[in-house]
């Protein structure tokens, strides 16, 4: 069957040698105050942060995700609270954006302040006036907290509090100054086994190199590398690469397939490294010995798989 033949596919590599690409993933968590894509006029602070790059700055507002893009956590029943949620997506992302212009956002302030695992992604975007008195509640807080441990994680700008907006110029250079802080980032780390976020990255690699494929057989691939997750665990982090639009999925029949989005089907998340005998792992050859599989000796077993590929494919050449 396909689940064995995925199986054989990763058989004899060593998590050793496994290689995260985190300049693959440029995702931008922005928290803070409301966001109404419906305002004419964008009120809060990410309201015009989203509509500024919409028109201004194409490739930073495609890296945004916004909280309010998550709603429904509780509704699917994969998450309990807000809090695991926001660390996870935290965890996946290159930066999360936090402007500081609700009591909402001191909240979000506080609880991320209380990770020091995420402080050199924490970015806390202030009106200078916020936080030019270094005796104010706010930075002898948390700000001080994550300040200490990352240098520049506050980034201050002068604010129209009149008009209740940064200038577009101010814009431009807030902008810039994430993305400088995104390209600094470390291109390229050892894997870790215990990381949430290179577990992320070890998933959407798998996915990439063997879909359609089940969750069952993503278990039992991790399995096979000796990373034992509960199912309920992965069915989180399956979720929240839904959630992220970084895969995709459909159902036939009782079986769901996950895929990756088309135009993120040649991206590289993990470097496996080489076999037990010292031969460097192919990805692309595995892609095609996988599919040809499926297509000349499957045919017969996995017509729901491959009516999954082939609409795939369909909607994908439009």
């Amino acid at each position: 069957m396909y689940e064995q033949i995925i199986k054989d596919t990763f058989k004899n590599l060593d998590v050793e040698n496994f290689t995260v690409i985190n300049n693959s993933l440029n995702l931008i968590f922005v928290c803070g105050g409301l966001v109404d894509v419906k305002e004419a006029i964008p009120t809060s602070m990410r309201g015009q942060l989203y509509a500024y790059t919409a028109t201004e700055h194409e490739d930073f507002h495609n890296c945004l995700r916004m909280a309010e893009s998550f709603k429904d956590y509780i509704e699917t029943g994969q998450y309990d609270d807000l809090l695991h949620f926001e660390h996870d997506i935290a965890k996946i992302s290159s930066q999360v954006l936090l402007f500081l212009e609700s009591p909402g956002s001191l909240v979000e302030l506080g609880i991320f302040s209380s990770f020091e695992n995420l402080y050199d992604k924490i970015c806390v975007i202030a009106p200078e006036d916020h936080v030019e008195s270094e005796d104010s509640f706010i930075f002898l807080g948390p700000l001080k907290r994550i300040s200490t441990h990352v240098n520049e994680a506050v980034l201050t700008y002068p604010y129209d509090a009149e008009n209740g907006k940064f200038d577009k110029a101010v814009w431009g250079q807030i902008c810039e100054d994430i993305f400088t802080r995104v390209d600094s980032k470390v291109k390229v780390e050892k894997f870790r086994k215990n990381d949430d976020g290179h577990l992320c990255m070890l998933i959407l690699e798998i996915i990439n190199i063997s879909f359609p494929v089940q969750i069952s057989e993503i278990e039992s691939v991790l399995s096979s590398f000796q990373i034992k997750i509960p199912q309920k665990r992965l069915s989180q982090l399956i979720y929240l690469l839904l959630t992220l639009e970084l895969i995709q999925k459909k159902k036939r029949s009782s079986n769901t397939y996950f895929f990756p989005p088309k135009k993120l089907a040649n991206d590289n998340y993990i470097k496996f490294g080489s076999y037990s005998d010292k031969k460097q792992f192919d990805k692309t050859r595995n892609k095609i010995n996988l599919k040809q599989e499926l297509a000349l000796n499957l045919r017969d077993k996995e017509q729901r798989r491959l009516s999954v590929l082939a609409k795939y494919g369909e909607e994908n050449d439009q």
